[in-house]
């Protein structure tokens, strides 16, 4: 089960629009289709109030510089997980959530304006804001700056750090991190994008009716029809419909490509295993090796035991060192030389 957190960048004038989407106060038919309303009264605010009002008040109070009309207002993280997780594991999901706002408020502080649980569509997740905005080195004031918010944490891989930093967080929840961009070199899709898509192709072909026979050619008998009828026919027949067929096109292409995205990332997945069963062989193979020393070296760990209990291990230390490290043999006298060996001593009487 996978370790879900995303982000993208929202600037002045998209965010009302999120806000809407997130407060669930104006919605797109495309926004409509995927959620269920029933469910709706369930979401929670766990931070601030209101998207919109809570980034501008931030803004207001806390930046001083003067903010561009393409500034990015601020950062807005989806946050979520393998949906069998929460079907798997649904006595976990109020820690599950406290540890992801946990999580927030040591990355970003006071820069975390808003966080909303949402429980009204497919997967249960959290959508979070934060500005951007950081300290001037310089001048020693807070400025709305997401370059500069963004360099001071890590620079152009500040993300993918922070989704390690994620995964390794929910790591007591069964989540692990899915692997980076840099290795797949997949980018992943918009979700806007793919539910646009979906219902834009799903309209187009529901409203699509096969030609009728009789309304593409001449009222004649089947044996009476020549090939320049028939060819007539199918050219009218491509031209009504040309849009839908094109349509239709595009979308297989579409899913082909979707399609190869996932077979990558299978083989990927593959691939991560099978080095993962290697490893486990090793170290089986390591752990056999281990236990027969082990059981070899048992007796001998018993003896040692013994002997400390009954006071013997100096005795034997002593024992084992006179017999592996013994003393020299003492160096006999050298002879004296035989000139002074048959020498007479003479006394003076």
């Amino acid at each position: 089960m996978f370790n879900v957190i995303k982000c993208y960048k929202v600037k002045k004038t998209t965010l009302a629009k999120v806000s809407n989407h997130t407060h669930r106060t104006k919605l797109t038919a495309t926004e409509q289709a995927r959620i269920c309303h029933d469910k709706t009264a369930n979401n929670k605010i766990l931070v601030g109030s209101n998207v919109s009002a809570d980034i501008r008040n931030r803004i207001k109070n806390y930046s001083t510089n003067k903010t561009r009309k393409d500034a990015v207002y601020c950062e807005h993280y989806v946050i979520s997980a393998s949906p069998e997780f929460f079907k798997k594991y649904p006595g976990k999901f109020d820690d599950w959530v406290s540890a992801q706002v946990d999580f927030l408020r040591d990355e970003f502080g006071p820069n975390l304006t808003t966080a909303v649980l949402h429980l009204d569509e497919t997967t249960p997740h959290i959508e979070a804001f934060v500005t951007p905005i950081i300290k001037n080195e310089k001048t020693g004031k807070l400025e709305l700056n997401r370059k500069a918010f963004n360099n001071a944490r890590g620079g152009l891989n500040s993300f993918t750090a922070l989704q390690t930093r994620h995964a390794e967080h929910n790591k007591k929840f069964g989540l692990v991190r899915g692997v980076s961009k840099e290795k797949t070199l997949v980018e992943a899709d918009e979700l806007n994008d793919y539910y646009k898509t979906v219902q834009q192709y799903s309209e187009d072909l529901s409203s699509y009716k096969p030609p009728v026979i009789a309304d593409l050619m001449p009222n004649k008998r089947w044996g009476m029809y020549k090939l320049d009828d028939i060819k007539n026919a199918l050219q009218k027949a491509l031209h009504v419909n040309s849009k839908v067929f094109k349509k239709a096109v595009a979308a297989v292409q579409y899913y082909k490509k979707q399609n190869k995205k996932l077979i990558k990332k299978k083989n990927i997945a593959e691939a991560n295993a099978l080095l993962v069963t290697k490893e486990n062989t090793k170290l089986k193979k390591e752990l056999v090796i281990k236990n027969e020393l082990h059981k070899q070296l048992k007796p001998l760990i018993s003896l040692g035991e013994k002997a400390i209990d009954l006071g013997m291990s100096e005795k034997i230390e002593k024992q084992y060192y006179a017999k592996y490290n013994p003393e020299p043999a003492p160096v006999p006298p050298e002879p004296e030389p035989e000139d002074k060996q048959n020498k007479k001593t003479f006394k003076l009487k």
